[in-house]
């Protein structure tokens, strides 16, 4: 079955002091250290979702991506995803929803939900560890095509919890999928 990631990074990053996207981690951006993660995984696509200005740096930042312009971002990440689930291929199964904001994540931990995920493609895949549940989550597509208001009250966890659908956790050794930077003091 072919997955393709959704890098949602159009936020402002108000918080953050600025784009999460482009913030630094070493040498690399968040963005540019998700997509070469990603690359060394079994993933079939990559599409990236960012804001007006960014569109041309994005492609730089990881040219193995789809860039997509979200002209709305302040209607929130939900409508990064549709926009990205319907740029994604329509022979996309899967979409595993990676935030900007989660660049520690290990290629291993994408890896075991991208194979798990393929054997029960009608189950919503999330990393487990320590006990909490983290970022990404690997969904079927179907879950974000169609009729879905991209500024629906409660973003994608309400959506996930109204269809009903089966949950699968993942137990990863990755305290990245934790990591959430939302401010400079989150930085490692």
């Amino acid at each position: 079955m072919r997955v393709a990631a959704i890098i949602a990074a159009a936020g402002s990053g108000t918080r953050a002091g600025g784009p999460k996207l482009a913030l630094r981690l070493g040498e690399n951006s968040f963005l540019g250290r998700i997509c070469r993660s990603l690359c060394l995984t079994s993933v079939d696509e990559i599409v990236v979702v960012v804001q007006p200005p960014f569109a041309l740096w994005a492609q730089a930042e990881c040219p193995q991506a789809r860039v997509v312009v979200n002209a709305s971002p302040e209607l929130g990440m939900l409508s990064s995803l549709v926009l990205g689930a319907g740029k994604a291929a329509e022979s996309a199964g899967g979409l595993l929803v990676v935030p900007v904001d989660h660049p520690l994540v290990q290629p291993e931990t994408y890896e075991s939900l991208l194979r798990t995920f393929r054997e029960t493609p009608d189950a919503m895949v999330f990393p487990k560890h320590a006990g909490r549940s983290g970022h990404p989550v690997l969904v079927p597509a179907s879950l974000l095509q169609g009729t879905i208001s991209p500024d629906q009250e409660g973003g994608l966890q309400a959506l996930i919890r109204a269809s009903g659908i089966r949950r699968m956790a993942v137990p990863v050794d990755d305290a990245g999928i934790l990591r959430n930077v939302n401010y400079p003091q989150d930085l490692p």
